[in-house]
Parts: structure tokens; sequence; C-alpha cells
């Protein structure tokens, strides 16, 4: 929203040194109407458009006309970049956090299986305390993800 209202801003009320502005873009190759010309409401919704797809790989018509616009578009990739490069670093970082943890809980299970088999441990109570072990694995320290962890 903040995005989107920025470039509504940058097209209304900055100055242009092209002398053109994204709100003087006609709104279609069929007609003489820009987005200036149209309802506050469709040029609030063509701003948000436009703003989603400096974050995402998504792409429209709406483009810079005027440095401006240009610098402040450039600054909207690049802020769309880091943010997009940190959350997927972020769950990158989860995973093998993740994976860590299986590996680290299927290597004491070995140990475990060895250490009950060189002590002739009797199968019904080995059977138990592996069970026993891997509930205990599975619920110490593992809670569901929360969104301000990923």
């Amino acid at each position: 929203h903040m995005i989107a209202c920025a470039w509504y801003s940058m097209g209304r009320y900055v100055e242009s040194d092209s002398g053109f502005r994204w709100l003087d873009d006609a709104l279609g190759s069929n007609t003489d109407l820009t987005y200036a010309d149209s309802t506050m409401f469709y040029q609030y919704t063509t701003s948000l458009h436009w703003a989603v797809t400096q974050m995402t790989p998504g792409s429209m018509q709406v483009s810079p006309r005027n440095s401006n616009e240009r610098v402040f578009n450039f600054f909207c990739l690049l802020l769309g970049m880091v943010v997009f490069s940190s959350i997927i670093s972020s769950l990158s970082t989860k995973l093998n956090q993740h994976q860590s943890r299986e590996r680290e809980k299927a290597q004491k299970l070995v140990e475990l299986r060895r250490f009950l088999r060189n002590k002739a441990v009797n199968s019904r109570m080995a059977v138990a305390v592996l069970k026993h072990a891997e509930e205990a694995m599975s619920s110490s320290g593992s809670r569901p993800w929360i969104l301000q962890e990923v």
C-alpha cells in the first residue's frame, strides 16, 4: 500500500524532467483516455498492481516515464530483490536446521540400537526403549514454527 501510494504520488506531484508521467499514459491502444482521466479507485488499483509487480516476477504495462519515476522504480526493484532473497535465505536455513536435527536424531537412534544389541537387552524391552526414545526425541523442542521465525 505504501509503495503504491508513493508511486501514485510520483506520477501526480513530483516534477518530471521528460515532460511525461506514468499517469499520462493511455489506458489502452484504442483510446485517448489516460490513467489521469480514470477514477481514483482505478489509479489506486493500478498503483497497487504496479507495486506488487516490483516485488514479484510479475509484469504490467505501466512503466516509469521520467528520471524520478525511474529512480523510484529501481529502488523498488532492489527492495523486492532484497526481501525475496531474505525469505529464500530464511527458508533455506530452517530447512538445513531441520535436516540437521533429523540426522542427529537418526544417529542417536543408531547408537541406542547398537548399545541395546551389545548389552543383549531383551527384544521386547529394546523395542519399548526405542519407541520411548523416538517419542521423546520427537516431542522435545519440536513445536510448530511461527511466522516470525521464518
